[in-house]
């Protein structure tokens, strides 16, 4: 379009039109560019419209874009590989989710994981959260440059980055051998994107393992995900481990409540035993070091000057300072 308006570009002469992507590109937001490059283009033409998903909103973009189309299908659709493992993960909430999944990428042998996420904000706190947990995590979502998202890429085609979050826009297309893991952690609003999400592992007869996240709430977006597979996904319960620590807890709470009534006993013999009002024994006691004497309050201070003792304990202190003798008393003395 941009050349377009500039007038460095024709398009009278244009035959065939391919629209790849087209799901993306909905998602993106980029389907009204296309729709005035097809104002452009001749009506006499061929079009020719690639989709990974073909939800409502492709077929009426299909019906605007194509006239008498041939849909021609590469796969059954919704039909995942079988060489994939599926699991569901039930969450309580949605505050749960971020704690289970740091368990379970703690606990899987991940070699490399993708984690899909339905919104960009919570793709980024996604990111932040396994960043301070200390995975080796990069983000991809649509409000990023693309330089920074051909950077996180790179970085997870490396192995540089172990997991990838993404949302189901920025992650369309990669194609990245070896990923080990697919995490759903949002139950996909369409159905059939679930079916796109895991199909990034277990591809080339690999084996894959994928995990969708669900809350009572999404109870209806599942149904619609095991109906469009055709079977029902078995549940994993990771924190089934603590959760069995955590009954255990009230039964040990009577030997506590016993300790503390024979750590109170001992306590009581300790004080019989001389050791103070407060349990606690000295230092200088423990050590056997005698005891210095304490002056008793009511003694009275000795006498500095013996000569005063007439006047009791309290003597005058100027009776206490030294005088010095005058010359002409010394000069008597002499005479």
């Amino acid at each position: 379009l941009d050349m377009v308006e500039r007038g460095r570009l024709l398009m009278a002469g244009v035959r065939h039109l391919v629209i790849d992507e087209a799901d993306r590109m909905l998602d993106m937001g980029f389907i009204p560019d296309v729709e005035r490059i097809c104002a452009l283009l001749p009506p006499r033409r061929q079009t020719l419209m690639f989709s990974a998903t073909m939800p409502p909103e492709i077929r009426k973009l299909a019906e605007r874009f194509l006239r008498h189309p041939q849909e021609v299908q590469a796969a059954p659709p919704a039909s995942p590989a079988e060489t994939v493992e599926q699991w569901l993960v039930e969450v309580a909430d949605e505050r749960g989710k971020a704690r289970v999944l740091t368990r379970m990428l703690a606990w899987e042998a991940v070699t490399s994981a993708m984690v899909f996420s339905n919104r960009k904000r919570d793709v980024d706190g996604l990111y932040r959260t396994l960043k301070a947990a200390g995975f080796a995590a990069v983000r991809m979502q649509g409000d990023m440059a693309q330089p920074e998202r051909e950077e996180a890429l790179a970085a997870f085609k490396g192995g540089a980055a172990k997991v990838l979050v993404c949302t189901d826009v920025a992650g369309r297309g990669i194609d990245i051998f070896g990923v080990s893991h697919v995490f759903c952690f949002d139950v996909p609003v369409n159905a059939e994107d679930y079916v796109h999400r895991i199909g990034r592992t277990g591809r080339a007869g690999h084996r894959g393992r994928a995990y969708i996240f669900a809350t009572p709430d999404d109870a209806r977006p599942l149904q619609a995900v095991t109906r469009l597979i055709g079977r029902a996904l078995p549940k994993v319960q990771p924190l089934a481990g603590e959760a069995r620590q955590v009954e255990a807890q009230p039964e040990a709470a009577p030997a506590r409540a016993g300790g503390a009534r024979r750590a109170s006993g001992a306590r009581n013999c300790e004080a019989r035993n001389g050791k103070g009002r407060n349990g606690k024994a000295r230092a200088g006691e423990a050590a056997g070091r005698p005891r210095r004497p304490r002056a008793s309050p009511q003694q009275p201070a000795p006498t500095a000057n013996p000569s005063a003792a007439p006047f009791g304990a309290h003597v005058p202190a100027f009776l206490l300072r030294p005088v010095a003798a005058r010359p002409e008393d010394e000069a008597g003395q002499d005479g």
